[in-house]
């Protein structure tokens, strides 16, 4: 039991990297035998890891089509981007005047320049995760990581949009959002909590800009009713990510 517990944690670890990554393209249809095949494995471990996918709404299973990834979307996306901006900035309010160590704030630190780097390489997922442990910091340091896990147990659509604006706007946009986390260390340090409240107004705003950019260049992505017509296993040759930045170098 413990083994196929073992195997299943692995091939959720990697469906959930992908999806969420957008290695594989939302509405995607795949099958469990596809990824059996794909990954030499039974399908009882697979059928779990895709249970754990389903509660998360990354993916949905279609009676006689397959396993479909969930498309983006916009209500749900901003329901998650609703209960995150709730939660810090209840947090903000809290622990906005805490007296920080000079360890807890150069973890801050250290992790903005993290950020500028994945810029300078233009690794947007890189970016994502950066700008998240940023964020992760308010909560691992006040004893709020149990919190931190609820949040991110919920954004299967707001990540994912947060990803292709990061794509669609550029590095000016990244620049900007780092020059915001520059300034909410500053407001941590002098305790301005006030200030902190307003930036985190502005930072975690919603994705309108966004959401008509993915609605110009891909419409497919966005959450309807339709079904698709045919099943396309070709889950290990496609990397929707890569496909994203060759059309914005175009």
């Amino acid at each position: 039991m413990k083994k196929k517990n073992m195997i299943s944690d692995k091939v959720y670890l990697e469906l959930h990297s992908k999806i969420m990554n957008l290695n594989i393209k939302p509405g995607k249809i795949i099958s469990i035998k596809d990824i059996c095949n794909s990954m030499n494995i039974s399908r009882s471990p697979v059928r779990d890891a895709i249970i754990r996918l389903e509660e998360e709404g990354l993916v949905e299973s279609i009676p006689q089509v397959g396993i479909r990834i969930t498309q983006i979307n916009f209500k749900k996306m901003e329901d998650e981007r609703y209960l995150r901006h709730c939660i810090e900035y209840k947090m903000a309010i809290d622990y906005g005047s805490k007296n920080y160590s000079l360890i807890e704030l150069l973890k801050f630190e250290n992790n903005i320049k993290l950020q500028e780097l994945a810029i300078k390489e233009k690794n947007y997922i890189a970016f994502l995760e950066y700008d998240d442990a940023f964020h992760e910091v308010l909560f691992e340091i006040t004893g709020r990581g149990f919190i931190w896990e609820i949040i991110l147990e919920n954004q299967a659509h707001y990540r994912r949009m947060r990803l292709l604006a990061l794509i669609s706007l550029g590095d000016n946009h990244l620049k900007d959002l780092v020059e915001q986390h520059k300034k909410m260390v500053e407001y941590i340090k002098s305790k301005d909590t006030d200030s902190l409240i307003k930036l985190l107004d502005l930072h975690i705003s919603e994705l309108v800009e966004e959401k008509f950019w993915l609605r110009d260049n891909y419409p497919e992505l966005i959450y309807s009713d339709e079904e698709y017509e045919k099943k396309d296993n070709s889950l290990l040759k496609e990397n929707f990510y890569i496909d994203l930045i060759k059309k914005k170098k175009e």
